[in-house]
């Protein structure tokens, strides 16, 4: 079993540890609130739940200041390459742009993340703007936590391993793997449900309709049909605009589009069997929608939502593409509001499934 492997598990466990705790801890505060517990021994045992749930928290703010240290090293060992490619060791490049993006990102990341384990105010100041925010609620705080460590390890990662191009390079190599895709499955709706506090403060039923989920009515029929319909035009409208804008008016931004088209096509080469196209397209459409729309979107709205979906999508982040995929993500956040989240899980899947299909027909062509 390798190094990388544990501390991978560590991770994961120390992760979903602190969310169910964190649920616990707001079970513990409900229960005083509402007087079903006022002796002193309860008491103790809160505030030690407290302590332990600060120290949970912290240590994720320390897992996204170190992130800071991982940058710095990796861009040194960038900057001496050439040197290190003569003793057999391959660093990819980090021009100055991503790296100045990255450091700026993880400190201000870190600093978030530190102020709002430590400052009731600050929390206060984000309840002010989030009007869904609970700043009383550990589950809350947490959320902000894991969501900052996610999306900044992500990005970081993105950055120091060559960006789009080594992207594409390690799909070809690797080609597809069912396993990976139902794993990412896997640890999505474990976060959703038990973010949600299933079996700790909710039960099955009142769990699924927090989640926004449902058999599908002849209202998600209607929404996700006509919204999937809706974003594949999107799709199509925006291509031909962006294509338009790049060519006549940022032609230095042509290479970052046909970087991000190889790595959509190695993608689609990948899974290029209807069965594997089918896995991806409902894979991402189920754990997306119910951790992202279904979970996280009550708590923190449609639009910084939108905006954390988009950034883990990392192979967009330096291309017009992050702009379409905003697009998109709001799209399914008001189809999640007007219906469900089944509703955006049937749009999400026919937008994934079609661009799928498309560019296998296209790819299979030789266009």
């Amino acid at each position: 079993m390798s190094t990388t492997f544990i501390i991978y598990i560590a991770v994961l466990g120390y992760i979903y540890f602190t969310i169910f705790f964190a649920n616990h801890t707001d079970l513990y505060i409900r229960r005083m609130n509402s007087h079903d517990h006022t002796d002193t021994a309860y008491l103790a045992t809160l505030d030690n739940r407290l302590a332990v749930m600060r120290t949970l928290l912290f240590i994720g703010v320390s897992f996204i200041s170190l992130l800071v240290l991982f940058l710095l090293m990796t861009a040194y060992s960038s900057a001496n390459a050439d040197q290190l490619a003569q003793e057999g060791v391959i660093i990819p490049k980090i021009d100055a742009v991503p790296f100045m993006i990255g450091l700026l990102l993880t400190v201000t990341t870190t600093v978030i993340a530190y102020q709002t384990v430590a400052s009731a105010s600050f929390r206060m100041r984000i309840a002010r703007r989030i009007r869904t925010y609970n700043p009383q609620s550990w589950v809350h705080q947490t959320a902000i936590i894991f969501i900052l460590l996610l999306l900044t390890a992500q990005i970081i990662l993105f950055i120091t391993q060559g960006g789009v191009e080594a992207m594409a390079q390690s799909i070809e190599r690797q080609g597809a793997n069912v396993g990976d895709v139902l794993f990412q499955l896997w640890l999505q709706l474990i976060a959703a449900f038990l973010g949600v506090g299933w079996a700790i403060r909710r039960d099955w039923n009142s769990t699924l309709h927090r989640l926004g989920l449902r058999p599908p009515t002849r209202q998600d029929w209607i929404w996700g049909i006509g919204g999937g319909v809706g974003l594949l035009a999107l799709l199509y409208v925006y291509g031909i605009v962006v294509g338009i804008i790049v060519t006549l008016f940022f032609p230095e931004q042509f290479d970052s589009v046909q970087a991000l088209n190889r790595a959509n096509d190695s993608i689609a080469l990948a899974f290029s069997t209807l069965p594997l196209a089918l896995l991806l397209s409902a894979s991402a459409a189920l754990g997306e929608e119910i951790l992202f729309r279904g979970a996280l979107q009550p708590i923190f709205g449609n639009l910084l939502i939108s905006l954390f979906f988009t950034l883990l999508h990392v192979q967009t982040l330096f291309s017009p593409g992050i702009l379409l995929l905003f697009g998109v993500s709001i799209g399914l956040g008001i189809i999640r509001n007007r219906a469900s989240t089944t509703a955006a899980i049937m749009a999400h899947f026919m937008y994934n499934f079609a661009q799928l299909m498309l560019s296998m027909l296209i790819i299979s062509e030789g266009f």
